[in-house]
């Protein structure tokens, strides 16, 4: 994952910062205990291999890293660490939060911990969470709730590392299939609210869900900017009566989770043009715009149309990134797979290897296997940061007789 001076890695014990130029590590905080899984264990997300944003919030400044400690009585233990740094800026114990159904969201101010607000500069408990939400202006749309950790159904809030806005929560999420015979939400409706004032809440309607199964079933969110229909109550009605919503094809917008809530009023939406769902985010820099007219997915992903851009205010088309093959949004777009010749390939959107990192490149001498051995390598994923791109794997270790005793993960910077 990236902090705001270079790359982190999140351990079983704690985390540690990289130097960007040479891998070496800047800064290391560790503790006896095991850090745990912060989401939802029903989270099919976390299945994947991006796997650290499951354990660490990030805020979405990048300066602030909360990890979670397994406690006992005394409750799990949070840790806040200047990523820049790796001091402590807090610790704080909770009882039971997991049991209150409130999944954590991280702003650049706050991280919401059950119901109770805690303050990223001193730990201090700011406000607590609103007990109910508002309701929905349109329809029979289900009133959004808080996405409960007991219920695999509940709507989803996908954002890398538990991102809320910058300085906005999201306090609620439904999505719903409105349409005849639609497989897919089509629908989400969220309540959000400035950080630093929880009870001004306010429904926001005509997110656009993301094009995923139901156990997936949810809004995304990338660097405090979601994607929303131009028009909503047109498009609500359109698709009230509307047939065949593989493909939605409507005006949407980027819009600003900051300037929804009004805690911003200089930042405009974005329009992206006639486009479909947003796709799983991962552990992405930017927002990926599903194709309308194009269902393939190659190697489990969607074929793209195009790709906002947060931090530039930028829309791409994929065809445009692939050509030009830079770019944070070109990053996004690249997938890392294991060959059977236990090599890596990094595939662009044309499925074209753009990298190889052959057998030789993945285990070093150290890591030769004796002959009764095989090398094992699981495709990882692709993580910028300043100053560098981390390729991050999966490979086999061996002892002194050069045999496999178990597994680790390997982060191979690539400039």
């Amino acid at each position: 994952m990236s902090g705001s001076v270079g790359p982190i890695v999140i351990t079983e014990h704690g985390a540690q910062g990289l130097d960007s130029s040479t891998g070496a590590t800047t800064w290391s905080y560790s503790r006896q205990a095991h850090t745990i899984h912060l989401t939802d264990y029903l989270d099919p997300t976390c299945d994947k291999d991006q796997q650290a944003q499951c354990y660490a919030a990030l805020s979405p400044d990048r300066t602030h890293l909360v990890i979670v400690y397994s406690g006992g009585v005394g409750g799990d233990l949070f840790v806040a660490l200047d990523t820049a740094t790796g001091e402590a800026t807090f610790e704080h114990r909770a009882i039971d939060w997991r049991k209150q159904g409130i999944p954590i969201q991280i702003t650049d101010h706050v991280i919401a911990v059950g119901t109770e607000l805690i303050s990223l500069a001193d730990g201090s408990v700011v406000a607590e969470l609103p007990g109910h939400d508002t309701a929905s202006r349109l329809g029979d749309t289900p009133e959004p709730t808080y996405a409960h950790t007991s219920n695999s159904e509940a709507s989803r809030i996908h954002s890398p590392f538990l991102q809320g806005g910058h300085s906005t929560l999201i306090l609620g999420s439904s999505c719903t299939a409105i349409g005849f015979d639609a497989d897919h939400a089509t629908w989400c409706e969220i309540t959000i609210a400035p950080d630093n004032n929880p009870t001004a809440t306010m429904t926001v309607d005509g997110v656009v869900p993301i094009f995923e199964d139901r156990e997936y079933a949810g809004l995304t969110v990338v660097d405090g900017w979601t994607v929303r229909y131009s028009d909503p109550e047109a498009t609500y009605e359109d698709l009230e009566a509307r047939f065949n919503l593989d493909s939605l094809g409507y005006s949407i917008d980027a819009v600003n989770l900051d300037t929804l809530s009004s805690s911003v009023t200089d930042v405009q939406s974005v329009t992206l043009g006639d486009l479909d769902r947003p796709v799983l985010p991962g552990n992405a820099y930017t927002l990926g715009i599903r194709d309308p007219d194009t269902y393939s997915y190659t190697y489990q992903r969607p074929t793209l149309s195009v790709v906002f851009d947060p931090v530039t205010g930028q829309v791409q088309s994929a065809a445009e990134l692939t050509e030009h093959a830079a770019g944070v949004g070109y990053l996004d777009t690249l997938i890392v797979e294991g060959t059977e010749d236990l090599a890596l390939n990094v595939l662009d959107l044309n499925d074209d290897v753009v990298l190889r990192l052959d057998s030789d490149d993945i285990a070093t001498p150290e890591y030769t296997f004796s002959a009764e051995d095989t090398l094992y390598v699981r495709g990882g994923y692709l993580a910028s940061a300043p100053g560098i791109v981390a390729l991050t794997y999966e490979r086999s270790t061996v002892d002194a007789d050069k045999h496999s005793t178990g597994r680790e993960f390997v982060v191979c910077g690539l400039g």
